[in-house]
């Protein structure tokens, strides 16, 4: 078979796949059910790791509500788009998980969707006085 047949890989001294495209596109059509299956029993592991690093047991640090089906990461800081921006994308459990407790302590907080969203709306009716205030005060 020619070379062209293979996909390229950085992990082979070769720098090409063991496998054929076909016979791998055909390998993942067969083990893809499993492969899903894995990746989710493992990241949830991770989230739920991530979870009793930061508060164990796993609740909102507001309501104290344990479902951990409706818990989320929130950014003391509000630094979470910056973050996702320089990780390109949502790695937020595998942040926690690589830092020190106590750094991600400092960083990150559990809330549950309903005290993570009124979090954001007093932020953002704090912004809208100040910008008011300022308006007021000629400051703009």
């Amino acid at each position: 078979m020619p070379l062209t047949s293979f996909h390229k890989s950085s992990y082979t001294k070769d720098g090409y796949q063991y496998k054929c495209k076909q016979c791998y596109v055909e390998s993942y059509k067969r083990h893809s059910p499993e492969i899903r299956k894995k990746n989710r029993k493992y990241h949830h592991e991770r989230r739920l790791k991530a979870m009793k690093i930061l508060r164990d047991p796993p609740e909102c640090f507001h309501c104290f509500t344990d479902d951990i089906r409706i818990l989320t990461f929130d950014h003391i800081n509000n630094d979470g788009a910056e973050e996702r921006k320089k990780l390109k994308g949502n790695r937020v459990a595998r942040q926690i998980v690589k830092m020190s407790p106590e750094e991600a302590r400092k960083r990150y907080q559990l809330l549950c969707h309903n005290c993570n969203y009124l979090r954001r709306l007093e932020q953002t009716e704090l912004e809208i006085k100040e910008r008011d205030e300022l308006y007021r005060r000629g400051g703009y």
